[in-house]
């Protein structure tokens, strides 16, 4: 009675094993589908499926979802990935870009590309590439691609002491964010940064725009951009805004 409760448990684990086998190795849960979500701008969903690198013969519990974020924000337009398995054949992938907003010289040659909150995301040699704004008045020497940028201290106020400075970076930064939200980028070509409390901004059209100091950015973003509008309405593409 003992052998035949033994050897019924172990054709029932020999069945389980089988089954399991079966479950996973079969192909019938292999990766049929792969979809990507999420607004994007700089990349395409072919190039997203691309950089995933999915095994689509692969069984779909055996995928690591870790291993294909890490993939995709190897990509440096790309802010974030998220991975979710939808059983039993589907892979969703909700992507959040990073927005070029601007670009800066490098003092060594070519332009690096940057979002939003001052992290590279691309360096280009020739101008006809660059994300305009171009910022001025900013020495990089170093560039490493999904980092803030280290900014070499030309940037400034009223001296150069290091606190000075980084509180300076700090600010420019959030100037950048500010006024990139109000969609204000679009409309410059260039800004001389050298001196914070004295920007100047130069219009696609060549206006040029005595800014003044970081303080009110947004209000004075949304005033300069009705006296652009009205500047334009009139036909007006020269002349200097103060």
């Amino acid at each position: 009675m003992k052998k035949k409760i033994i050897s019924g448990l172990c054709f029932l684990l020999f069945i389980f094993f089988i089954c399991v086998y079966i479950f996973f190795f079969s192909g019938k849960f292999s990766v049929s589908k792969i979809q990507i979500l999420g607004t994007l701008h700089s990349l395409t969903k072919n190039e997203i499926i691309s950089m995933a690198k999915i095994d689509m013969t692969k069984n779909i519990y055996l995928l690591n979802s870790n291993e294909i974020k890490e993939n995709i924000e190897k990509e440096t337009y790309v802010e974030k990935a998220v991975v979710t398995k939808k059983f039993p054949r589907e892979i969703n992938i909700f992507i959040t870009e990073r927005t070029p907003v601007a670009s800066i010289p490098i003092k060594r040659g070519g332009y690096v590309i940057i979002d939003e909150n001052a992290k590279a995301i691309k360096i280009v040699q020739d101008i006809k590439n660059v994300k305009k704004p171009i910022l001025k008045g900013i020495e990089i020497k170093d560039v490493k691609l999904q980092d803030i940028i280290q900014i070499s201290g030309s940037v400034k106020a009223n001296d150069n002491s290091n606190s000075e400075t980084d509180e300076n970076i700090r600010n420019l930064t959030k100037f950048i964010k500010q006024i990139s939200a109000l969609n204000f980028l679009d409309n410059i070509s260039y800004m001389e940064l050298k001196k914070l409390d004295d920007i100047t901004l130069t219009t696609k059209s060549g206006i040029l725009v005595k800014f003044g100091d970081i303080n009110n950015s947004e209000y004075k973003c949304k005033l300069l951009n009705k006296i652009l509008i009205d500047l334009t309405t009139k036909g007006k593409n020269s002349g200097t805004v103060d």
